[in-house]
């Protein structure tokens, strides 16, 4: 009796420590999805930034006629920093989509 009882112990403890690594992996795996989308939320916060800069160098330019908003080194240097911006924000998304898919 006292062996089935100890067997029985053994296997509860072996189901609770696989029970237990199942959820520290998917623990870790939220945790660095989270971190991603912070890390994109940030991005999109910088690039709603940068277009502001844009509208704002295009407003001041208005009455300008002559001047194309392209050649002005601040718009087509934000329009540089915007398209970097873009390009880091779909590469974490998709990063957080794929380890989000994990299971």
């Amino acid at each position: 009796m006292i062996y089935k009882i100890k067997k029985s112990l053994e296997d509860g403890w072996g189901k609770l420590r696989w029970f237990s690594s199942i959820l520290s992996e998917r623990i870790k795996v939220e945790i660095a999805v989270i971190k991603l989308l912070r890390e994109s939320a940030d991005l999109e916060k910088t690039r709603e930034r940068i277009v502001s800069d844009i509208g704002e160098r295009v407003f001041e330019l208005r009455a300008s006629k002559d001047i194309s908003i392209y050649v002005d080194p601040r718009v087509a240097a934000s329009l540089k920093e915007l398209e970097e911006v873009e390009g880091k924000l779909t590469e974490l998304k998709s990063q957080a989509t794929e380890i989000g898919g994990v299971e």
